[in-house]
C-alpha cells in the first residue's frame, strides 16, 4: 500500500512542507485541512532521484492557496500525478530542475468556480526535464498556464479549452535554441 501523508495545519504559518529524500514510490498526498483557510501553502520538495516517483497529489476545493513542487534531481518526479479541483483562487508552481526531473508528470486542473482564478507556472530548466508531460484542464475560462521551457523537452501536451490563457516561453537569451514542430 502507498504511504499516506495528511497535511493539516500544525502551526500559525499555514504551511505544510513535504520533503522526500528517499525513494517514495506511490506516496499519496491529500490536501484536506480540517477548516477552510487552515492550510495556505503546500510545498513538496523532491530532493533525490525517484524520491517522489508515482506520487499522487490531490487538492480538493478550498484546501490550499499555493502549491509549490520542486523536483531537483533526475527522475525525482517521474510519473507524478497532480490533481487540483479548485473553488477559490490558487497558484501552482512546478520547478523541474535536472534532466528528466518531471518526466511523464501529469497535471489535472479543474476550476469549479467561474469567478476564481487558477494560475499554473511551470519551469523546465534542463534538457529533457519535462519530457512527456501532460497538462489537462477543465473547460473553465479562468485557468491560466505559463510554461517556461529553458532547454529542449519533447512531447509536452497542454490540453486547454481556452488556449489564449496559455503562455509558452521557449529557450533563454544566453543560448541558441531550435524548436521542432
Amino acid at each position: 500500500l502507498p504511504e499516506i501523508i495528511n497535511c493539516n495545519k500544525t502551526n500559525k504559518t499555514g504551511i505544510c512542507i513535504v520533503e522526500c529524500s528517499r525513494r517514495g514510490d506511490g506516496l499519496y498526498v491529500k490536501i484536506e485541512p480540517k477548516h477552510v483557510g487552515d492550510l495556505i501553502t503546500l510545498q513538496i520538495v523532491c530532493k533525490e532521484k525517484r524520491s517522489c516517483q508515482n506520487m499522487n497529489i490531490i487538492s480538493n476545493e478550498q484546501a490550499v492557496e499555493l502549491v509549490n513542487i520542486l523536483c531537483y534531481e533526475s527522475y525525482s518526479c517521474l510519473e507524478v500525478n497532480v490533481t487540483i479541483n479548485a473553488i477559490s483562487d490558487i497558484n501552482i508552481n512546478l520547478q523541474c530542475i535536472e534532466s528528466n526531473a518531471c518526466e511523464q508528470l501529469n497535471i489535472h486542473i479543474k476550476n469549479k468556480d467561474s469567478e476564481s482564478n487558477l494560475m499554473a507556472n511551470i519551469t523546465c530548466y534542463d534538457e529533457f526535464s519535462c519530457d512527456f508531460m501532460n497538462i489537462i484542464t477543465g473547460d473553465t475560462r479562468n485557468i491560466f498556464i505559463t510554461m517556461n521551457i529553458l532547454s529542449y523537452s519533447q512531447d509536452i501536451l497542454i490540453n486547454h479549452a481556452y488556449w489564449r490563457n496559455t503562455i509558452l516561453n521557449c529557450g533563454n537569451n544566453e543560448h541558441q535554441r531550435f524548436i521542432r514542430y
